[in-house]
């Protein structure tokens, strides 16, 4: 006999009264409602008639939680570290009360699927949410998980209820979330000739993206310098602006004096290393020359002397003059006599 879920308020005969049943098992399949509690007892019959009822046994209509799907897995954009986010299976009857959520340590053989305290099951909120984030340096921890970079991780979760753990699920997909780190050394900046001089020096980098980006979106980039002190060491060397952009103009620089840049990327898991040193010394073209002299030869009138007085160099050697003469249909021509690379370390030249 059983109570069909009524608490023993009413009880229905299920088998033994006719026809005659002397089996000791049977199985109910049919009008059994998944996480109700059925009573049963059992009574026995001779000659002499039916016994007494045996003390009630009760019986829930349960049993551990259905497999659940494939997690899945993301970047957190908050944090930089992987989310793993699930479904809840079925729960067969029993309120699921724990999640076990497991990841797979890289390269083991035979496979070995670990915990983490990041992503404890038990607690209400991942439980409620059913998600949770491992930290990347979690992750590559060679104590623990040991992922390399560029690594696709993989995890699993099992679901828990009254009448224990069911079926693991299947690992999460290889299309999943995979290791980030700190970018990589860039390239070193450039000097652009073109619009530095001697008092400021522009410098352009090559943007950073990808796989050199660690994987993640750059935040901006540091152009770090000595300042002309050469006794500094590139560790020792102080920032000049964090910027988004991939140039900047350094301002009042001295000309003459030796600068040193560095560059390096930023992005959510930190500033990956320098770049190799970048050697600039200010100095830009000559300045305007002033107006030359000329005047004839007082030994020969068919010659003249043409003079002029050294410009501003801007801290670069003056290595060469263009003297031009200009003839009577206002064009100018050079003079074999006269052409600017004799004596033109001189203030004057001939």
């Amino acid at each position: 006999m059983y109570d069909n879920a009524t608490d023993g308020n009413e009880w229905f005969d299920i088998v033994g009264l006719d026809p005659n049943v002397i089996a000791s098992t049977y199985t109910v399949s049919t009008r059994v409602v998944e996480g109700q509690y059925y009573g049963f007892r059992v009574r026995a019959r001779n000659i002499f008639g039916w016994g007494p009822n045996s003390t009630v046994t009760t019986v829930h209509a349960a049993r551990e939680p259905d497999q659940p799907e494939a997690p899945t897995t993301s970047i957190d954009a908050d944090t930089g570290g992987m989310t793993i986010s699930w479904t809840a299976p079925p729960a067969r009857g029993s309120a699921i009360d724990r999640y076990r959520i497991e990841i797979l340590v890289a390269g083991s053989n035979p496979e070995q699927w670990l915990e983490t305290d990041d992503c404890d099951g038990s607690l209400t909120q991942i439980k409620t949410d059913r998600k949770c984030v491992v930290p990347m340096t979690t992750l590559t921890d060679v104590a623990t998980f040991g992922y390399d970079f560029d690594e696709v991780v993989k995890v699993r979760v099992t679901a828990k209820n009254f009448y224990g753990f069911g079926v693991p699920s299947a690992a999460s997909a290889a299309s999943g979330a995979r290791i980030r780190s700190i970018p990589a050394q860039m390239a070193k900046p450039v000097e652009d000739e073109a619009t530095s001089t001697d008092v400021q020096i522009r410098l352009t980098w090559a943007a950073v993206s990808g796989v050199a980006a660690g994987n993640s979106d750059t935040l901006g980039y540091s152009l770090r310098w000595d300042n002309a002190d050469a006794t500094k060491t590139v560790e020792q060397f102080t920032e000049v602006i964090h910027t988004q952009a991939t140039s900047y103009i350094v301002p009042a620089v001295e000309g003459g004096k030796t600068y040193r840049f560095t560059i390096n990327a930023r992005n959510i898991y930190g500033s990956g290393p320098q770049s190799e040193v970048t050697i600039v010394v200010p100095d830009d073209k000559p300045g305007v020359i002033a107006m030359p002299t000329v005047a004839l030869y007082a030994d020969d009138l068919t010659m003249v002397n043409v003079k002029w007085e050294a410009p501003d160099a801007h801290h670069s050697p003056i290595t060469a003059y263009s003297v031009l003469f200009q003839k009577n249909d206002g064009s100018f021509v050079a003079s074999p006599h006269c052409d600017g690379a004799t004596n033109a370390t001189i203030l004057s030249g001939l």
